[in-house]
């Protein structure tokens, strides 16, 4: 975890830090149920901070933190971009800017606020995913049949969900799922308690496969990899175990699932499609699937990239600069997109191999740290 347990001193019986107390788990609950509330809770909470001051003692906690220094260089790194930016007209804005308050989120509040915010995420959490086990089970005869609801159209626009789209539901269900997994490795419940998360974990984990979103599905993949090294590094019949129950998972999913077997179809065609253009040598003017269209962005991005690979283009510059590669090498498809499905690709865009070593330095720095992250919760107080 990123919040400091020791982070800032708070007084006791202070208005200010009851407040700021309610705000930070407002936002964890805010998440996944509410765009525009996570917005205004983050200023709040920013407001609150800023008046609370006490500024050296919370800078004295983040100077001694690699992740927030990375965090913090990120953030420079989008105010000195504006300096070689051509065309300050065209900027797209700063969508990310919330990353750049998690050092505030880390010096807001104590590690038991921390914790709580963590627990209003998980719940929010649960009553997003069982409303969308509500609504595919409400349409169920068209959820097994795709082609009556043209590809699980209200999945896909969104409307399946409480907030958000796919793109952001299946993510942070990953990450909640994330939550769960650690909590269980590292013994937080016990008895009854034990049973209803596993439970919890084991829904989740389906849900994530009943619904429609590549990124989550491999960040799923991602983080029970990584969590299984961690718990069990040096034991290898568990890890091995742990594998095997992911393979196992994903080979269900992909024989009882229509939506995920419906993904992995349309990435087999596009790579298909693909390989037939390059072995004929047609122009690629035909992009099908959503899989021709992601690398149809990498091969345009890289040329972006070409042409200023140190520095990049500046923030918010990536909507220009991919306009006038296309009108360079017209291409047939979506002349004008403000971003380009990966934000590593945006990352080298506007700020070059420079920016991208400080934008990498943020997971270099965490993946560095979880050699000291605790297997179990003795350390708690």
């Amino acid at each position: 975890m990123w919040i400091n347990s020791s982070a800032i001193s708070l007084k006791e019986n202070n208005w200010l830090n009851a407040f700021r107390s309610f705000l930070f788990i407002a936002i964890g609950f805010s998440i996944p149920l509410s765009t525009a509330a996570i917005s205004i809770t983050f200023i709040l909470l920013l407001f609150l901070w800023l008046l609370d001051r006490n500024y050296l003692a919370k800078w004295n906690v983040i100077r001694h933190n690699q992740v927030y220094i990375a965090v913090i260089a990120f953030f420079v790194l989008h105010l000195l971009g504006f300096l070689w930016l051509e065309a300050p007209e065209s900027i797209n804005g700063v969508k990310s800017w919330m990353v750049f308050l998690i050092p505030v989120l880390a010096t807001a509040v104590d590690a038991k606020t921390a914790r709580r915010g963590v627990f209003a995420f998980l719940l929010a959490m649960l009553i997003s995913h069982f409303w969308v086990y509500l609504n595919i089970f409400q349409n169920w005869d068209a959820y097994v049949d795709l082609k009556s609801l043209d590809y699980l159209q209200p999945l896909v626009e969104g409307r399946f969900y409480i907030s958000g789209s796919r793109v952001t539901y299946n993510p942070l269900l990953a990450f909640a799922i994330a939550i769960l997994f650690v909590s269980l490795m590292a013994g937080f419940y016990t008895g009854w308690r034990q049973v209803v998360a596993t439970g919890l974990l084991v829904v989740m984990t389906i849900n994530m496969f009943m619904t429609d979103g590549r990124s989550g599905h491999l960040a799923f993949v991602l983080v029970v990899s990584v969590l299984a090294v961690h718990f069990f590094w040096k034991r290898w019949t568990m890890l091995g175990a742990m594998f095997g129950v992911l393979l196992v998972t994903i080979s269900l999913a992909s024989s009882f699932s229509p939506v995920f077997k419906e993904r992995l179809l349309q990435m087999d065609r596009g790579l298909s499609h693909v390989l037939e253009q390059r072995e004929s040598s047609t122009q690629k003017n035909s992009i099908k699937g959503s899989v021709e269209q992601r690398l149809h962005f990498v091969e345009i991005s890289l040329k972006v990239i070409k042409d200023k690979p140190w520095l990049g283009y500046g923030t918010g510059s990536f909507e220009r600069a991919w306009g006038e590669q296309v009108e360079k090498n017209p291409s047939g498809v979506m002349p004008h997109i403000t971003n380009p499905h990966n934000h590593h690709l945006l990352i080298l865009v506007q700020f070059g191999l420079l920016g991208f070593l400080v934008y990498e330095s943020i997971y270099a720095v965490q993946l560095w740290q979880v050699r000291a992250m605790p297997t179990s919760y003795e350390f708690r107080s």
